[in-house]
Parts: structure tokens; C-alpha cells; sequence
């Protein structure tokens, strides 16, 4: 096996959000704290500051609003990702999101690190090594960091189904903002999400191995910063209704 191959395989990966998807890294995610559809701030408090980048978005207040509860459903849902002639997927454990008046006003979720897979590698045995690779403190440390968090912070709809989504994303505690398109469809008892393809630069979590930008060395063995990602949900309605 070729070593320029093995890290032509390792590298992409560590964009992910993946989760995607997938709470912020303020406490309110750890806490389980929710972030509501409120304004955008840029201020942030002096613990805010030294836990969070200051290009992050942080939604600062809480307006509790009533509504109807809707959670993922885990084996139906996945955030994946895409680099140049490699895809796969990444899980999400568990998430909510709140509807009022037909509107989503809140979303919080939680990704499943461990459960990175990559699917278009038919060796099993080079597929053990990209994925155990990835889960080593070289990547995404996921015995230190086994979850990543999405927060939703605020939908804006562009058209009849359509929307531009705000979030904080949280990878091996650091958060940064995403926005990317999507199309959601919301119904009485089920909710889908399918989000259009979006960038994102893995180095903003600090995932800097191989990256032209951070590292002087051969330049066979660095590769692009940004890695495409989809994000893919079915949310169905809580039996209770109201929060």
C-alpha cells in the first residue's frame, strides 16, 4: 500500500461536520439548554469569549415559546459528506425541534462522532484503517470528543419550501457558524429535511493536518481544506405535543 494513497484517503474526512449535522459549544449544549429563534448577537459575555470563536453566532436570549415538539428520527436521518472521489456519512444521535404556527422556531441536535463511516471503499481492511484513522487523537479524538452538536439559531424562507439555515456547530469543542440551503418539508406528524450540498473549511475546527495553510512539507502530502457535506432528516411528531 502506497503511503500517498493512505493519506490521499485519511484527509478529507476530518471536514466533517458532518454532521452535521448535528449543538453549539457555549454550556447551553452540554447543559441541554436550548437555543431559540431569537436576533443574532456578535457581543459576546467574558465565558462566552474564551469558549466560543468570536466569528461564531450566539443566540442570546430565550423567548420559551410553546409548540409542538418533533424528534429525529436517528435510523432514517444522517449527515453526509463528499471529497473529490470519496463519500460517506456520519450519525446523528439524538434531536428536537420545536414548531409554533407552522413555523420551526428552535432545533437542537446531537452527532454520533464514533459512528463515522465511509461507503465507497470496498476493502474492508483499508476501510478499518481510514475509519479507525479517523476516530484517533490525530482526527477527530472521538474517545475525548465522541459528540458534535448542531444548534439551530435562526430559518429564513426563500421560497414555498425552501429556507437558508443559521447554526453553531460544535467539533472537538470548538464552534463555528454554518449556513447552508435547504428544502423543508413540514407536515402534521412529519417533518424532512434535505439540505443542499455546502462547504465547509475542516481548519475552522482546527483540523489542520496536511493543510497548505498551517503545514510546511511536501506538497504530495497536503490536501484542500474544504469538504462538501448534505444534510438528510425525518423528524416525527412527540407524543407530547407541547414543551
Amino acid at each position: 500500500m502506497k503511503k500517498s494513497y493512505i493519506y490521499s484517503l485519511i484527509i478529507w474526512l476530518p471536514a466533517l461536520i458532518i454532521v452535521a449535522v448535528v449543538s453549539c459549544n457555549q454550556p447551553a449544549n452540554k447543559n441541554n439548554k436550548e437555543i431559540n429563534n431569537t436576533d443574532l448577537s456578535d457581543s459576546l459575555t467574558a465565558n462566552e469569549e474564551e469558549n466560543i470563536h468570536l466569528d461564531s453566532i450566539i443566540s442570546i436570549t430565550n423567548n420559551n415559546t410553546q409548540g409542538d415538539v418533533y424528534e429525529v428520527n436517528c435510523k432514517e436521518s444522517s449527515i453526509n459528506w463528499y471529497c473529490v472521489t470519496h463519500t460517506g456519512y456520519v450519525k446523528i444521535k439524538e434531536g428536537t425541534v420545536l414548531v409554533a404556527d407552522g413555523n420551526i422556531v428552535d432545533g437542537n441536535f446531537t452527532i454520533c462522532m464514533d459512528s463515522i463511516e465511509d461507503v465507497d471503499i470496498d476493502y474492508q481492511l483499508m476501510k478499518d484503517v481510514l475509519v479507525n484513522t479517523l476516530k484517533s487523537a490525530d482526527f477527530f479524538d472521538i474517545t475525548k470528543y465522541p459528540l458534535g452538536y448542531f444548534n439551530l439559531v435562526r430559518l429564513t424562507k426563500t421560497s414555498n419550501k425552501d429556507y437558508e439555515v443559521v447554526g453553531n456547530l460544535t467539533i472537538k469543542d470548538v464552534t463555528r457558524q454554518v449556513r447552508f440551503n435547504s428544502n423543508i418539508q413540514i407536515n402534521d406528524s412529519l417533518i424532512l429535511v434535505e439540505s443542499d450540498r455546502f462547504q465547509i473549511n475542516r481548519t475552522k475546527w482546527g483540523l489542520t493536518l496536511y493543510s497548505g495553510n498551517f503545514e510546511q512539507t511536501d506538497k504530495s502530502f497536503l490536501f484542500t481544506d474544504f469538504v462538501d457535506i448534505q444534510i438528510s432528516l425525518q423528524l416525527q411528531k412527540s407524543p407530547t405535543e407541547s414543551k
